[in-house]
């Protein structure tokens, strides 16, 4: 998640968010903000 998101709904491990703006949500397809916390995430 990431700033100007809210988790609307968490059902069968999807996460449904709604995003207040076109961008954030373009921004959060792209899957970078995901791919930086994974990196972070100890293997």
């Amino acid at each position: 998640m990431s700033p100007g998101t809210v988790t609307l709904d968490l059902y069968k491990g999807k996460v449904l968010i709604h995003c207040l703006t076109s961008e954030s949500a373009k921004e959060l397809q792209k899957g970078e903000a995901n791919r930086r916390v994974a990196a972070l995430e100890p293997r």
